[in-house]
């Protein structure tokens, strides 16, 4: 499994092969930002519970183990040029829905 950052394709559309797929994950949009695609080889991808975005920025996927499922969160964090406001939104909203209590 393998997360593809910066793929922008205007239409979401899925790759399927005979040992692997390329997924999307996001939102479906005429702007060319925010592109993420995940790879999964034929074994993950026959144990894939769930693929789908939390929002613009953050993915989420569910894939069953032996003993346990994986929950991976992958996350398309602003990058440092961006405006002091945007990042800040993005790391308050990231913790907030993550945060652990103790």
């Amino acid at each position: 499994m393998c997360a593809l950052q910066e793929i922008v394709r205007i239409k979401k559309e899925n790759v399927r092969k005979k040992n692997f797929a390329i997924l999307c994950c996001g939102r479906n949009s005429d702007k060319h930002e925010f592109g993420r695609r995940f790879y999964f080889s034929r074994d993950i991808m026959d144990n894939l519970l769930d693929l789908k975005p939390l929002n613009e920025r953050i993915c989420k996927i569910v894939v069953k183990l032996k003993y346990y499922n994986l929950m991976l969160i992958v996350t398309y964090a602003p990058t440092e040029e961006k405006d002091e406001v945007i990042k800040e939104e993005f790391y308050s909203r990231y913790v907030m829905r993550f945060a652990i209590t103790t």
